[in-house]
Formats: C-alpha cells, sequence, structure tokens
C-alpha cells in the first residue's frame, strides 16, 4: 500500500458489463505500481435474475428489500456472477484480481439496517486485512456488496449498498481517493 493510501474505485450502474475502458483502466492502474481496490455494485443484474425466478423485487428508500427469498439470490449476483465477471475482466486486461465479498475475511461487519428491509446491512466495523493483504501483493481486490451480521452458530449474510461498502472500506483503508464510476443520479 502506497504512504498516501490506495485508490478505491465503485463500478456501478450501466458501467458493469458495459464496452467501455474500465477494467482495462484498472489493469494499467495495477501495471503502473497504482493497484486499486475495486468495489461493485449490480443492481440491475440482481433485478433480471429475481425477475428470470418470478420474485418481486421491492425498493424502500433506495435500498432492495432482501427477504429470505431475495437474499441467496443477490448473495449469488454480487458475491458469484458479477464479482468473478469484473475479475476475469480484469484479468483479461493483463492485471491480476482476486474477488471477495465483505462476508470473506469478515470484512464487513453490519447490524440489520431496518426490519422493513429484511437482511439489509449497515456497516458497523471493516476489518479490512484481506483485502490490505491482497492489495500490498500487488494483486487487485474486487469487492462485492455482501456482508455479515455475526452469529453464534454461522454469520448471517446481509445485502448491503454498494456505495456504502465503498465509502466504509475507503475509510478503513486510509484510501487516497475514492472515485464513483456510475451513471446512477445522487452519489
Amino acid at each position: 500500500m502506497s504512504p498516501t493510501g490506495p485508490l478505491v474505485i465503485k463500478i456501478g450502474g450501466s458501467t458493469l458489463g458495459s464496452a467501455d475502458t474500465t477494467f482495462r483502466d484498472v489493469a494499467a492502474l495495477a501495471n503502473s505500481g497504482e493497484v486499486p481496490i475495486v468495489v461493485h455494485g449490480g443492481g440491475a443484474e440482481a433485478s433480471r435474475w429475481l425477475e428470470a425466478m418470478q420474485i418481486p423485487a421491492r425498493f424502500e428508500r433506495g435500498l432492495r428489500v432482501t427477504d429470505e427469498r431475495v437474499l441467496p439470490v443477490v448473495v449469488a449476483v454480487f458475491a458469484g456472477l458479477v464479482n468473478k465477471r469484473i475479475v476475469a475482466a480484469i484479468n483479461a486486461a493483463g492485471a491480476s484480481a482476486v474477488g471477495l465479498c465483505g462476508a470473506d475475511g469478515r470484512t464487513l461487519e453490519c447490524r440489520l439496517a431496518d426490519p422493513d428491509l429484511g437482511f439489509v446491512g449497515e456497516p458497523v466495523a471493516v476489518h479490512p486485512e484481506a483485502v490490505t493483504a491482497l492489495h500490498a501483493a500487488g494483486i487487485v481486490p474486487v469487492i462485492g456488496p455482501i456482508g455479515f451480521v455475526p452469529g453464534k452458530e454461522t454469520d448471517q449474510l446481509v445485502n448491503i449498498n454498494a456505495d456504502t461498502v465503498a465509502g466504509n472500506l475507503a475509510a478503513a483503508v486510509g484510501a487516497s481517493r475514492l472515485v464513483f464510476l456510475t451513471d446512477v443520479e445522487g452519489v
């Protein structure tokens, strides 16, 4: 990690999967020695999968209501499909990337944000050791917006707003800059 802190880039909106230069630019940064930390969303992809599975998508105050039917889909899409597509694109562009979500390494510890939202987390602590270890090794960490609420037997997975993830992670790693690449207004 550079003395001024890493660059954190949040990728979301229609920039995910678009034919722009985002992933090549991330790889170029990494190869120049400024290894960024990438946080991503993927709400549109989650909505497509929910629709295909005939599970209604609901939003309150801009957040996806995440009940017991929605949670497995958003975990699979954010921590799996979208995360691995981004990792594959950065790797293909010539850098080394590894995908994680906030439950990996217990990175994003949360509390339930609001009972009306279901399994939506609000970060209460960031434990960035896994992210900073990858970053220090010159590997681009790619973080999906899934966190955890500590449990006695097992941790509860939760959906987290990706902009919130980016802000909390940037603060925890002492980021030099936080850049949002999105077409969503009001960030």
